[in-house]
């Protein structure tokens, strides 16, 4: 891996909570604001990051490096996600101590965490075979492209990271020119479930048994969001608050399904021998159905937690 690259990655989340400090305190909304929540996502970032790896490998990184596991410089050692929740945490600390409301700092800062994201993801390209995903037939027209990576011996495979780099991205530039006031939901829902598509994609991917980790935080985001919304939710009619979360629910049971079907083929294709040719389409078309459900059901969900509050538009914007 490249070591610049790995440094890269791990500035550009304090670069961009840094220019968020910048252009909300230039927008009105208070230095001393926008100050702290730009220096807490950056801390609480790098921190969550790292927690959210150690969560799953702290036995084996404390037995091998000790307490140099707490700081070791290795992109492989690192949860994009779990940062992503360290950073929002910061953010919110921030607005408390500040005295702003939480959810309003929230969702201003949120473009500017996707740009943030869409910097890491975009860093990969430094790191080797890291965002490295399915093989590419020899002579391919997107070998040598930026839309490839190879590996040692001269094989190429698509970029994984070029299409979560542009879903963040999009996400970035959605968020500050579409002044929704529930933007900052839009924009983590719309990551999670971007990240559940194509993580599992990953040749290389940090993985806990046969899941990657990031996906594993992402579902647990979503799961959150899904319980929020059934306990929060507006209307007396249980079954209508509970749906989306069951929806949400099976959705992932697919998502893991087709997962372990691409990494055990063997059960699949015992079952159903004619399947082995068809094996990287049924699992792909399984994570790309899972992620729309998951997305519409979380839509669903929050929408309902929403509702009571839309004269938030005035507020927000």
């Amino acid at each position: 891996m490249s070591f610049p690259g790995v440094w890269w990655a791990a500035l550009c989340p304090l670069l961009g909570a840094t220019a968020a400090g910048l252009i909300l305190s230039a927008r009105g909304d208070g230095r001393r604001a926008a100050a702290w929540c730009a220096g807490l996502a950056a801390v609480l970032g790098w921190a969550g990051a790292k927690a959210g790896y150690l969560c799953f490998f702290a036995p084996q990184q404390f037995a091998r490096y000790g307490a140099a596991a707490l700081t070791l410089p290795r992109a492989d050692t690192f949860s994009v996600a779990a940062g992503a929740a360290g950073a929002a945490a910061g953010v919110a600390l921030g607005a408390r101590v500040a005295g702003k409301p939480a959810g309003r700092m929230l969702t201003l800062f949120s473009p500017f965490g996707a740009t943030a994201i869409a910097c890491v993801r975009g860093c990969e390209a430094f790191l080797g075979t890291l965002g490295a995903g399915p093989a590419l037939a020899e002579g391919h027209w997107a070998a040598g492209t930026f839309l490839a990576v190879s590996n040692a011996w001269g094989e190429w495979h698509w970029a994984i990271y070029v299409p979560e780099a542009a879903l963040a991205a999009a996400c970035a530039a959605w968020g500050l020119i579409r002044r929704h006031p529930h933007r900052g939901a839009a924009i983590a829902v719309t990551l999670c479930c971007g990240q559940m598509l194509f993580e599992p994609l990953r040749v290389r991917a940090v993985t806990w048994h046969f899941i990657p980790i990031d996906q594993l935080w992402c579902a647990g985001f979503l799961l959150a969001a899904g319980v929020a919304g059934a306990v929060r939710g507006a209307g007396s009619a249980r079954g209508k608050k509970i749906a989306p979360l069951g929806a949400m629910a099976g959705w992932m049971a697919l998502n893991a399904a087709a997962q372990f079907a691409q990494d055990q083929p063997r059960l699949l294709t015992d079952w159903w021998p004619g399947a082995a040719q068809y094996l990287r389409p049924i699992c792909v078309g399984g994570l790309l159905l899972s992620a729309l459900g998951m997305a519409l059901a979380a839509r669903q969900s929050l929408k309902g937690m929403y509702s009571p509050v839309r004269n938030m538009r005035a507020s927000v914007s």
